[in-house]
């Protein structure tokens, strides 16, 4: 059988700020309890960065980058590209993936950043993949993450109470194979975009034309119905492409946004829950950030062996969604 250039996952890391803010916190100065957002969105607690203190998305993500690569087993001068998916750089510029590039010492690397909202590190994952594939890169670090408290309306409980911030990465390496050789090799995936939802990114929160600008804002109705549907309908594109049903899947991990919508993707794709990988109770939504951590939890806890397929699927701001089976 010919061999062909496969990309595989070598290493994963994760990097979460040591804030702990649980629900009982957050009603110190939020009007909402505990209660009301456990049985609405199955979070317990969720991460911060201590921005008073100077601490910055680039401090967690170089933490799960150093953690993906010292995993991999490369050193920083194998790596040629970095990409970096957020919603919330430290600045325009110099980009997120240029202040990794810079703080890891990865002299020998392209930058880019990529801008899906939570479907961020899937996008990106994508891009590497065509790359390795392409035979233009050998080794990239793909690091997801965001910093949402930045940008998050306070006096809004309906979404302030969802996000955490957090930050994961992949080293993703290109290498000769067979098609079922059996490593932690990317099979296939599809990415996808369309329609709008009330969101600005701007650094400078003003009122125009009574809407609010600088921070999210979303119809939760719509967006949790939109979600679902995009997540649930991809994933079932993307088994029935490869021929492969919920019984050949080891995990199922969808974008850590809300266990309901959780809940009703797992129900509809047939997915008992105890084979759906869930972290949202102790993270809360890190956007960009949950797929990666997901991945790299999963690694650490030992809970995949040699041949397991992986099914992974997420949405996002925009909107943006899309899904994707690794082979372990």
């Amino acid at each position: 059988m010919s061999k062909t250039i496969r990309s595989t996952i070598i290493g994963t890391g994760h990097g979460i700020p040591a804030r702990t803010i649980s629900n009982d916190d957050l009603a110190k100065f939020v009007d909402t309890n505990d209660e009301w957002i456990r049985t609405r969105t199955g979070i317990e607690q969720r991460n911060f960065v201590d921005l008073e203190n100077g601490q910055t998305l680039t401090e967690i993500a170089i933490e799960g980058a150093e953690k993906a690569l010292k995993d991999s087993g490369l050193k920083p001068e194998d790596i040629d590209f970095v990409l970096c998916a957020t919603a919330t750089p430290e600045a325009w510029m110099p980009i997120e993936a240029g202040r990794i590039q810079n703080a890891l010492g990865l002299k020998n690397a392209a930058t880019l950043d990529v801008n899906a909202a939570c479907s961020g590190f899937m996008y990106a994952l994508h891009l590497a993949d065509s790359l390795i594939r392409s035979g233009s890169q050998k080794n990239i670090l793909c690091v997801g993450g965001d910093v949402f408290q930045r940008i998050l309306d306070w006096n809004d409980r309906t979404t302030c109470v969802l996000f955490g911030d957090g930050a994961g990465a992949a080293v993703i390496t290109g290498v000769e194979a067979d098609p079922e050789n059996g490593d932690s090799c990317i099979i296939d995936s599809k990415v996808y975009g369309a329609l709008d939802i009330e969101n600005s990114l701007s650094t400078v929160e003003i009122e125009f034309e009574g809407k609010k600008k600088g921070v999210i804002t979303m119809n939760g109705r719509e967006v949790f119905k939109w979600a679902s549907k995009c997540m649930a309908k991809s994933s079932l594109d993307m088994m029935k492409k490869h021929n492969v049903t919920t019984d050949d899947i080891k995990w199922f991990v969808p974008h850590q946004a809300n266990i309901r919508i959780i809940e009703k993707v797992a129900e509809f794709l047939k997915f008992p829950m105890e084979k759906t990988f869930v972290n949202v109770n102790k993270w809360g939504n890190t956007s960009a950030g949950t797929i990666p951590i997901c991945l790299s939890e999963i690694r650490e806890q030992g809970l995949v062996k040699k041949g397991d397929l992986i099914l992974v699927t997420t949405f996002g701001g925009g909107y943006t969604w899309g899904s994707m089976l690794i082979r372990c």
